[in-house]
């Protein structure tokens, strides 16, 4: 604690005070704030001294600047308690997400009681990931603790909706927007089943998409792109498709399954996307995940999830017995390859444009469609390799990570630049959810190093500022925007934790191979690293591996739950399982019922 600036050691309640006492709970939390004081108190509160100072400093200007009311309608980090007699009060309504709280009072009063109670599921961490590089671990913790504090029940959302069960989801931020959005969820999802054997967050996040979904209607089959507010945003809808599939492939839910593929179902979202096409087979973008420009018509990165939207619903079609829409799905996904690079490449450059050519005065190259044409391999293999060039050139490298495109947009651009106030936002920050899926498009490709480099860069500046969960965007140098632009922004969300799914999936190997990890493929690639090792909660039990370098070779061992069949792993891995049958791998131990 610090008592008007002074660092307090050990304090204890009841606390007598005059001025400011500043709370610091360590790192972040979530949760129903109350304190119980003689006399009313005056409120603020921040993720770090910054962020708290400034809120401070803007004293009556913060219902107007920089959308600090409309960002913090549900969580108001100012306000007054008003003092209770003999009971604790809440100092808001819902839930508060802070590091700092600051009580201040003119006149001396005594605080006797202060807590929070911790909104986040309380649930046992089964994943685990170590290494002999302390930095990734770290990164590892912050994506999967950045995944935790945004996981709240739903009824404190910016529309509070009840989700089934114990009503948990999963937010892209508990600060801002308090919505489950169909992209954010994406590799928030793969983090959760990587780190937590209950899939149910997951499970009622989809749920949440799905019973919005359009039906009697011009848009009838189209899932909104959130969860409460039921926003239209076409991307979110496809990223809805391939979560859902990756939930089934993970937990083999048969209830989920049947409720996608029951009466107005699937097969109705398969005759939306057939109305949305136009001439060249494309659904039209009306908007995009970079919310500060106007992006409108064809657009490659929405192109690009079409087809692997297309691909999962397929996959969701074939297992729920449909096989006639699955190869009809299918064949769409196969058209929609075949337009994207007659559309959107470009041969001189090397890498996929934003728009067609000559849709824009200057063509704009995004980071977030070539990571994704690597990671569904859009294109030749000569298209592919530019894709991962784009991701080394030096016009999207920054200190915090890649550039969201390449090059800039200004005036030029007409309608599509937005707003001189908002310029910043688009031209000048780095943002985790593209550079999580760059590091994702190298970790495919097999370059371990370079989707490490990727993976360190953007999560680095977190660490370093002593934050223990990810921003929704930085500054270039590694900053926060309130500084520089005065923008709270959400500095917890969930999109930035890709690592908690990356590093067990890639360096240790671990990946399912059939419906509920009837099978799974065990290839470590460690690169640079010598040393790693984890586990994961599957339905059937925990997966772990150890792998270390042995000289130019891999040594190590694979301890798998009965059921879990080896599909493929190297010679090298030592498999200690009750389950025989394999395909590849040495079987050294058994271990009995």
């Amino acid at each position: 604690a610090y008592l008007n600036g002074e660092i307090v050691e050990a304090i204890r309640f009841p606390f007598r005070f005059k001025g400011e006492l500043v709370l610091d709970f360590g790192r972040k939390l979530t949760g129903k704030t109350y304190v119980q004081a003689d006399g009313d108190l005056d409120f603020t509160y921040g993720s770090d001294w910054e962020q708290l100072r400034h809120i401070q400093a803007m004293e009556g200007e913060r219902t107007t600047i920089y959308w600090v009311h409309e960002t913090y309608e549900c969580a108001c980090p100012w306000g007054r308690v008003i003092a209770t007699q003999n009971h604790p009060s809440p100092i808001e309504a819902g839930i508060s997400v802070f590091r700092l709280l600051c009580f201040s009072s003119e006149v001396e009063t005594v605080i006797h009681d202060c807590w929070l109670d911790f909104s986040a599921p309380h649930l046992p961490l089964t994943g685990e990931f170590r290494c002999n590089d302390e930095e990734l671990e770290k990164i590892w913790q912050m994506g999967v603790y950045t995944t935790l504090l945004s996981t709240q029940d739903n009824c404190h959302a910016l529309v509070p909706v009840p989700a089934p069960g114990s009503g948990y989801v999963i937010w892209d931020g508990p600060r801002r927007d308090r919505e489950v959005w169909g992209g954010d969820l994406r590799p928030a999802s793969l983090t959760w089943l990587s780190a937590y054997e209950d899939p149910e967050p997951v499970a009622n996040s989809l749920y949440m998409l799905w019973q919005g979904r359009h039906v009697g209607c011009s848009d009838s089959g189209m899932v909104p792109g959130s969860g409460s507010s039921h926003q239209t945003f076409f991307e979110w809808t496809f990223w809805f498709l391939v979560n859902s599939w990756e939930y089934y492939e993970w937990t083999g839910d048969r209830q989920f399954l049947k409720c996608l593929c029951g009466t107005a179902g699937l097969d109705l979202t398969l005759e939306w996307v057939k109305n949305k096409l136009n001439e060249n087979g494309l659904v039209l973008a009306t908007n995009s995940w970079m919310y500060t420009l106007k992006l409108e018509g064809e657009l490659c990165a929405l192109a690009m999830v079409q087809v692997a939207g297309l691909e999962a619903l397929a996959k969701l079609f074939r297992v729920g017995g449909k096989n006639d829409l699955a190869e009809e799905a299918l064949e769409l996904a196969k058209q929609t390859r075949r337009v994207i690079p007659q559309r959107f490449f470009d041969k001189k450059f090397g890498a996929y444009r934003m728009r067609p050519e000559g849709a824009q005065n200057i063509s704009r190259y995004p980071l977030d469609a070539n990571s994704w044409a690597i990671l569904y391999g859009i294109g030749d293999s000569e298209m592919i390799e530019g894709c991962s060039q784009f991701l080394d050139s030096d016009g999207i490298k920054e200190h915090a990570g890649l550039r969201c495109f390449w090059p800039l947009f200004d005036k030029s651009d007409g309608d599509w630049f937005v707003a001189d106030q908002t310029s910043w936002f688009h031209n000048e920050t780095i943002w985790p959810y593209p550079n999580g899926y760059a590091s994702w498009a190298k970790f495919h490709l097999g370059e371990i190093d370079r989707g490490l480099d990727i993976l360190r860069a953007f999560n680095r500046a977190h660490i370093a500022a002593g934050h223990a969960t990810l921003w929704e965007a930085m500054m270039p140098d590694g900053q926060t925007p309130i500084r520089t632009h005065g923008n709270l922004a959400s500095l917890c969300h969930a999109w930035g934790g890709t690592a908690g799914f990356l590093l067990p999936r890639y360096i240790l190997g671990i990946a399912p191979e059939g419906i509920a990890f009837e099978s799974v493929r065990i290839n470590p690639n460690l690169g640079s690293l010598g040393f790693a090792s984890g586990t994961i909660p599957t339905p059937k039990g925990t997966i772990q591996v150890e792998v270390e370098k042995k000289g130019a070779d891999l040594k190590g061992k694979a301890v798998l739950p009965k059921g879990v069949q080896i599909q493929s792993c190297p010679e090298e891995i030592e498999i200690i399982s009750p389950s025989l049958k394999k395909t590849t791998g040495v079987l050294t131990s058994v271990i009995n019922d």
